[in-house]
């Protein structure tokens, strides 16, 4: 029964908003109808919003004003407007029909123009008011990617392309998709610096991913985009300096001794500079990713609830040996790893989970292949069956650490078709796992105008 009751308010969440929103387009776009007709004289019988049995309505005048049952649509019913029907003289002159071709034209297009002007004062008001758009940061670079060998690098902001100013995201990418072949000189301003750096990049004509385009092929950058790894860590090792001071996997570091963290990238710069002092970490922490197994004899140990986040504060101090080194370097000391070979779910019918892995595991290898990062997970995944020679008998071996443990399970792949990043069906092996990869939230601002003229 709560299910049902759970399913109902989700309808009616959207049902309500979209009827609200659909009944004031109606209502727009009759008006038109409606005012110009009346501005030609022509008899209007009925206003009704909506179709079907009239659930409301009040008479005004010579005309019907009502609210109808169905909310798909309405209409506004003219006098004369039935080619069939015969007008008494003294009438034609309040009839539809009988009026200039003109103003005939003028009525049917009031609706669609009236819906167009709508829009064009919403559009104004948003304006004035601003909105949040994309700003044109560079997100995590790649270092085997284009745009890193082109002098791109995470966190960049692009200032300028060919001369021209840019302040948003999208015209920064509409600059590249026009760009197919073409070299394109960049302004950029790098994290922490105050000089801006000039950098040259000619983009690579690919097919358009984009089914909605007219264009079939356009400029594209590897490894350019505004996505950034989010500040979330792995603890393999209970009995790391992280793990026994009750930092878990899972948990996203929100701040560090009072700096904002929101990016991996930020953590791996900052937290290098502040070894020589106590660390205090706040993290979010979701409970959905502390199995039972990953928590056992953990300091600081929690029974398991329903995906209810919490905030912590978690002070650890680092070994004294550990000043002076990189970023990456004081991590691994503490026990602390980038997150994306640790499982974070399944899918509903997951191989993968009815073999027997947990939600908190490591995957180290498979089939004693070192995995070192998720992408390696899927080279070996996809790879399955490539030459017709799987079967049955022949599954995964995947070994994973599990609170500190070596587990070994054996995982059959299962062939399954889904929609890929180009709106394609695509079949391949799959065995139904969720990376712990998460995405830090682009950057954005608010861009809006308080003179209305250009607003409008």
């Amino acid at each position: 029964m709560s299910a049902i009751i759970s399913v109902l308010q989700s309808s009616v969440a959207y049902i309500v908003p979209m009827a609200i929103l659909l009944g004031l387009l109606i209502f727009i776009h009759e008006l038109g109808h409606f005012l110009v007709a009346k501005y030609f004289k022509v008899r209007v019988e009925v206003f009704s919003l909506g179709f079907g049995p009239k659930l409301f309505k009040f008479q005004k005048g010579e005309t019907t004003y009502a609210l109808s049952a169905i909310p798909l649509g309405g209409y506004v019913k003219m006098f004369g407007d039935d080619p069939t029907a015969e007008v008494p003289e003294e009438m034609k002159a309040k009839s539809f029909l009988h009026k200039p071709v003109g103003q005939r034209i003028w009525i049917v297009l009031a609706g669609p123009l009236m819906n167009f002007f709508f829009a064009v004062v919403i559009f104004a008001f948003v304006a004035v008011v601003g909105e949040p758009l994309l700003a044109p940061i560079i997100g995590d670079v790649k270092a085997e990617t284009q745009a890193f060998a082109a002098g791109f690098r995470s966190g960049d902001t692009v200032t300028k392309v060919n001369g021209d100013e840019i302040k948003t995201w999208e015209h920064f990418q509409a600059a590249i998709e026009k760009s197919g072949g073409k070299e394109l000189n960049l302004e950029v301003k790098r994290e922490g610096a105050a000089q801006a750096e000039q950098i040259k990049v000619q983009p690579k004509t690919v097919r358009n991913k984009n089914v909605l385009s007219w264009d079939k092929e356009v400029g594209e950058v590897d490894g350019v985009s505004y996505s950034s790894f989010a500040s979330v860590i792995g603890v393999a090792d209970p009995n790391s300096i992280a793990a026994k001071a009750g930092l878990r996997t899972g948990d996203v570091v929100t701040e560090m001794n009072g700096m904002k963290i929101d990016k991996w990238r930020t953590l791996t710069n900052e937290i290098g500079k502040l070894v020589d002092k106590p660390m205090e970490f706040t993290v979010q922490r979701d409970e959905q990713f502390q199995s039972p197994s990953t928590t056992q004899g953990a300091k600081n140990t929690r029974p398991v609830v329903d995906a209810t986040t919490q905030t912590e504060k978690i002070t650890l101090t680092a070994p004294a040996n550990l000043q002076g080194k990189s970023g990456d370097e004081v991590l691994k000391a503490l026990g602390l790893e980038f997150p994306d070979t640790f499982l974070a779910g399944f899918d509903t019918t997951s191989p993968a989970k009815a073999a027997g892995l947990e939600v908190g595991d490591k995957i180290v290898a498979i089939n004693g292949q070192t995995i070192t990062n998720f992408e390696g997970v899927s080279k070996v995944v996809r790879a399955y069956g490539a030459d017709g020679s799987e079967t049955e008998n022949q599954p995964l071996k995947i070994s994973v650490l599990r609170a500190g443990q070596s587990v070994d399970v054996t995982v059959q792949p299962h062939f399954k078709e889904r929609m890929n990043n180009q709106g394609r069906e695509e079949a391949r092996y799959e065995i139904g796992i969720k990376p712990m990869i998460f995405d830090s939230a682009p950057a954005t601002f608010e861009m809006g105008t308080s003179n209305p003229v250009t607003a409008l």
